[in-house]
């Protein structure tokens, strides 16, 4: 028998994978009705909880993209090659594309029709094209930048793990320092870096993601490196759990300090938000068999098999479906929560209905879901 922490248990991934795209889906549902609260509201802060659980998403799909990419140099003993990028990303290119477009359509339809209320104007101009490619899109574009460089990676990897942890973990922090500068002194930094622009939309917020795909490629390449982890066996749920209660604690301080900023302080890239995000994906390597419920075993499937087509659709499904489940839930606080909850399974549950529809045609799922 196979020593847990010598290996990354592959059975993990599809839970791990099912967590994040739910993660997302939250996050963005949390964000519906925390955009119609007065920032620093007493109110508000009764949602910040949930708010943190899906700031692990991002960093989870970014080590699963690496530790399967890691199965492409068959553990490392061979380099990557640029077929298997190509075909990687050629997979994720045309339905990011046809989804940014749908997004960005319906967004105008709305501010036509009058549905849309505040925010700057859109129109299919090249600004808001760009906008939704690599801003509301953005973690796609990022996944690409990742595996364009996978292949030097796996250099990196074969040659020397500590000198790819260093690296990135460097990079990581030096985005994450300047997200910290810019949030809560911006006055110290040149105007262009001040406030999100397009260099704090793609190069900038690449970077404070740099550990977790390295992670998950050292993963399945050098999966003894990471034996160590067995001394925190016992303490890392724990540990995980702190960091969840910190990332809700620095989160709160962003809601009452920032105000209309606070959802930028708030951000996934925290420092809090890493740890917790680091700590839950601990836990999937050094537990050899997480325990999935017997009737919940299906549905973790399904989300996973799908987390690309979900992560695709949602936005559009979820903003439809929140015009008109708002119409039934009365806007009092506490069936707000009932209210997150039902948007998030109904956009599930909607994606994954359009999803397998699709597949009836074989043509049409590869372009509109990869």
């Amino acid at each position: 028998m196979r020593h847990p922490a010598t290996t990354v248990p592959r059975r993990n991934i599809p839970l791990l994978s099912a967590l994040a795209i739910i993660g997302v889906v939250l996050n963005h549902a949390v964000w519906q009705v925390l955009s119609n609260i007065p920032a620093g509201s007493r109110n508000g802060y009764t949602y910040l909880p949930l708010d943190q659980m899906g700031k692990i998403a991002i960093p989870a799909f970014m080590f699963i993209a690496g530790y399967f990419i890691a199965y492409a140099t068959s553990g490392g003993r061979k380099p990557l090659a640029w077929n298997v990028v190509r075909a990687r990303i050629g997979k994720l290119f045309w339905p990011w594309v046809l989804w940014a477009f749908i997004w960005l359509g319906m967004q105008v339809s709305a501010q036509v029709l009058g549905l849309r209320s505040g925010g700057t104007p859109l129109g299919f101009n090249i600004r808001s094209i760009l906008l939704a490619l690599f801003a509301q899109y953005y973690f796609i574009p990022m996944l690409m930048v990742y595996y364009l460089a996978a292949p030097l990676l796996v250099r990196i990897a074969r040659r020397s793990l500590r000198a790819l942890f260093f690296i990135t973990i460097l990079l990581q922090l030096a985005g994450v320092a300047l997200f910290y500068i810019q949030v809560y002194a911006p006055h110290t930094l040149p105007p262009g870096l001040q406030s999100g622009n397009w260099l704090d939309v793609t190069l900038l917020q690449y970077l404070r993601f740099a550990f977790y795909f390295p992670l998950g490629l050292a993963s399945g390449m050098k999966p003894s490196a990471f034996a160590p982890l067995l001394r925190w066996r016992k303490a890392l749920p724990w540990l995980t759990a702190l960091a969840f209660v910190l990332a809700t604690l620095e989160g709160g301080l962003a809601y009452g300090f920032l105000r209309d900023n606070w959802q930028r302080g708030d951000s996934h890239v925290k420092v809090t938000s890493m740890l917790l995000s680091l700590g839950l994906i601990f836990c999937f390597m050094v537990y050899s068999n997480i325990p999935v419920p017997a009737r919940w075993r299906k549905p973790v499937r399904e989300l996973s098999a799908n987390t690309y087509g979900l992560y695709l659709a949602h936005y559009v499904v979820m903003a439809v479906l929140d015009k008109i489940i708002a119409r039934f839930v009365p806007p009092s606080v506490p069936l707000q929560i009932l209210y997150i909850f039902l948007l998030v399974a109904a956009t599930l549950s909607l994606s994954l209905w359009m999803i397998h529809i699709s597949m009836r045609s074989g043509r049409l799922h590869d372009l509109l879901f990869g």
